[in-house]
C-alpha cells in the first residue's frame, strides 16, 4: 500500500550518506563521520538502511530505531558487518540494544523498514499533516530510520554524522537539522551535518518554515519547532510546556526522557481541527487557527500527548492486546493530563466539565458498552479511570492514580509488555484493592459505565438538553494513500447534496475553514479530471447535547 509517507519520501528518492571521500572531506579535521544510505521501496512501503558507524567504542550500545512496536510496523533483523564485509555477532536485547564487540572501531549495520500494513487508524498520522497540497508542511520521524549510540562521552573523538539528500524534483528540500552547505549535492540537493546524536536520532524533517526554540525542564532537554504562520506567541507555548513537563516529571522523574522534539503544524483545512500523536523521541501536533488560539483546547492536547511519552512510549503493551487497552493508554491518559492540567492551573474544573459533556455528547454509547473502537475506548477509558480514583477516595486513601504511575515508574514491571490481565495486577500490588470485579464487568466485559453516579460522588451531575448545530451536510475523510480530502457522506436531503458534491469528490477548503460556524462553506472540488467551485449553505439542525457541572 502506498501511503503518504513514501510519496513524501520518494521526493527524496535516496537519503546517500556518501559512503564515500566527499563526505569524510567534509568533516572537520579530527572527526569522525556516521553515515547513512538508505533505499526506498514506494511499492511495498520499505526502507533498506544501510549505515556506518564509525569511532566506535568498546563501551558503547547501539540501539536500532524505536520501530516495529506498533501494530503493522515491522523492522528486519539486522545484518552486522566489519569492515571486512564479515558477519558480525551480537546479542541483541529486546529493547533493540547491543553492546559493540571489542576491537571494533568501525561496524555495517543493514536492516529493512516497513510501515506499508499499518492500518487506516495509524496511517493518517503521517498523511494528515499535508492534507491539501504535497508541498506543505510534512514531517515523519526521524528516529525511525537512525540507529542511537549511547555512552558516546568515553571517546574522545568529536562525532557527526553526515547526511546527503537528493530531490528528484525541483521543490526545494528544508531540514531543521544544521545544514551544511559548502557539501551541498548539486542543483537538486543539499547535505546537513548533525553534531550531536540526539539532533538526528531524535529529530524530524520538515518542509516547509519553522521557528525553532531549545529550552529545558529539569532533567528534559527539547526542541520546539512551531509553524511560521501561526499567530500566538512561541514563549506561551514554551512556559506551557515547561510547566507540564516538571509536573510529570515530579511524579515520574527516573521515567522521564532526557531529551525530546516537538513539532506543531497549522490545519488549514479545519480551523477547530486539533490532534497528534507521540513517538518515543518527541510529538507531532496539528491544530487549526481557531483551535491553537483556544488555550483550554490547546494545553488539553499538548497535555494528552506529553503523558504519551510515559504511556504508551515508555510503559508499552502487548500487540496482540493493544485494541483492548486502549482504555488505559488513551483514557487514562487523559484523565491524568487534565488533573495535571487544572492542579498548575493551567485550565478550570469548568473546562473539564465542558470536555466531559462533549464526550458524551459525541460518543453517548462509550458510558454504556464496551467496544473495541479506539475512540470509544478513548471517552470510556476516562470515566473508568475516574471511577478508580473515585473509588480509592471514597475509602479515605492515600491512593490515587498519580501513585500508581509513581509506583509503575519505580517498578520492575515498567519493562516489560503490558495486557489488561498485568494492568490488573498491577493495580492491585499497588493498591491492596481486589480488581477482579472491576475487570470482569468493564473492562472484559460489556456492562455500561454508570458515568451519572460515578460524577455524583464528586458532586459533578449531568443535563441532557438540544442546541442549534450548523452543518453543511456531508462528512469528510483522509485517505490512507493520498494526503487529499475526500467526500465520505453526503445527507439524502442536506444542502451539499443540493449544490452537487457526490462521496468520492476531492475537496480543498478555503484556509482557516471552520466546519462548525454559520457562515458557507466554499469549497474547490476536484472529480476525475474536472475541477469546480462549490459554495454550500450552512443550516442549522436541532442536535442532542450534554451539560455537566456542579450538581444543583
Amino acid at each position: 500500500m502506498k501511503t503518504r509517507l513514501f510519496k513524501t519520501i520518494a521526493f527524496l528518492a535516496g537519503i546517500l550518506a556518501g559512503m564515500n571521500a566527499s563526505a569524510q572531506d567534509a568533516a572537520s579535521p579530527g572527526t569522525v563521520s556516521d553515515q547513512y544510505r538508505i533505499g526506498i521501496d514506494v511499492q511495498n512501503g520499505k526502507l533498506s538502511i544501510h549505515a556506518h558507524l564509525a569511532n566506535l567504542a568498546s563501551s558503547e550500545i547501539c540501539c536500532l530505531p524505536a520501530f516495529g512496536q506498533r501494530i503493522g510496523e515491522r523492522l528486519s533483523q539486522p545484518h552486522i558487518k566489519d569492515a571486512q564485509n564479515a558477519d558480525v555477532p551480537v546479542s541483541i536485547d529486546d529493547s533493540g540494544c547491543f553492546p559493540i564487540p571489542n576491537a571494533l572501531p568501525d561496524l555495517f549495520v543493514s536492516y529493512d523498514l516497513t510501515i506499508g500494513e499499518l492500518p487506516e487508524d495509524r496511517v493518517w498520522l503521517a498523511s494528515e499533516l499535508s492534507p491539501l497540497h504535497r508541498n506543505q508542511l510534512i514531517a515523519f520521524p526521524g528516529e525511525s530510520l537512525f540507529i542511537e549510540r549511547h555512552a558516546r562521552e568515553t571517546t574522545n573523538t568529536p562525532q557527526t554524522t553526515h547526511v546527503h539528500i537528493y530531490s528528484d524534483s525541483s521543490h526545494p528540500i528544508v531540514s531543521t537539522l544544521s545544514l551544511d552547505e559548502s557539501s551541498s549535492g548539486g542543483d537538486n540537493g543539499i547535505s546537513f551535518v548533525a553534531a550531536d546524536k540526539y539532533e538526528l536520532v531524535r529529530s524530524y524533517w520538515t518542509f516547509g518554515k519553522q521557528r525553532i526554540v531549545t529550552a529545558s525542564s529539569g532533567r528534559m532537554s527539547f526542541i520546539l519547532s512551531i509553524a511560521d504562520d501561526w499567530t500566538f506567541p512561541v514563549e506561551s507555548v514554551e512556559r506551557e510546556l515547561i510547566q507540564i513537563l516538571d509536573d510529570y516529571d515530579s511524579w515520574l522523574g527516573q521515567r522521564t526522557p532526557e531529551h525530546i522534539a516537538i513539532y506543531m503544524f497549522n490545519a488549514p483545512h479545519d480551523a477547530d481541527y486539533h490532534h497528534g500523536f507521540a513517538r518515543r523521541g518527541g510529538l507531532i501536533l496539528q491544530m487549526g487557527r481557531y483551535a491553537s488560539s483556544n488555550a483550554a483546547v490547546r494545553r488539553i492536547l499538548v497535555a494528552h500527548e506529553l503523558f504519551h511519552l510515559y504511556n504508551g512510549e515508555g510503559l508499552q503493551y502487548e500487540p496482540d492486546d493493544y485494541a483492548a487497552t486502549a482504555w488505559m493508554r488513551e483514557g487514562m491518559t487523559q484523565y491524568l493530563a487534565l488533573k495535571s492540567l487544572v492542579r498548575l492551573g493551567l485550565i478550570k474544573q469548568s473546562d473539564v466539565n465542558s470536555w466531559m459533556g462533549q464526550s458524551l455528547e459525541r460518543n453517548p454509547q462509550s458510558s454504556q458498552t464496551h467496544r473495541k473502537s479506539s475512540e470509544t475506548a478513548y471517552h470510556r477509558g476516562y470515566f473508568l479511570s475516574y471511577a478508580i480514583d473515585t473509588q480509592w477516595s471514597l475509602y479515605q486513601t492515600s491512593l490515587s492514580l498519580e501513585g500508581f504511575w509513581q509506583f509503575l515508574a519505580q517498578s520492575n514491571s515498567w519493562t516489560q509488555l503490558h495486557n489488561n490481565a498485568s494492568i490488573q495486577k498491577q493495580l492491585e500490588l499497588y493498591s491492596g484493592f481486589d480488581f477482579s470485579a472491576f475487570f470482569n464487568q468493564f473492562i472484559y466485559g460489556q456492562q455500561a459505565v454508570p458515568v451519572n453516579d460515578i460524577l455524583k460522588v464528586s458532586g459533578i451531575c449531568t443535563e441532557n438538553y438540544k442546541y442549534a448545530a450548523n452543518t453543511a451536510g456531508f462528512s469528510y475523510t483522509f485517505r490512507p494513500d493520498d494526503a487529499h480530502l475526500y467526500v465520505e457522506r453526503v445527507d439524502p436531503n442536506g444542502a451539499a447534496k443540493l449544490a452537487g458534491l457526490r462521496v468520492g469528490d476531492i475537496i480543498v477548503p478555503q484556509k482557516d475553514t471552520s466546519w462548525q460556524d454559520n457562515r458557507d462553506k466554499q469549497l474547490r472540488v476536484i472529480r476525475k479530471d474536472k475541477q469546480m467551485q462549490v459554495r454550500i449553505p450552512v443550516i442549522q439542525v436541532l442536535s442532542n447535547g450534554v451539560k455537566v457541572g456542579m450538581c444543583k
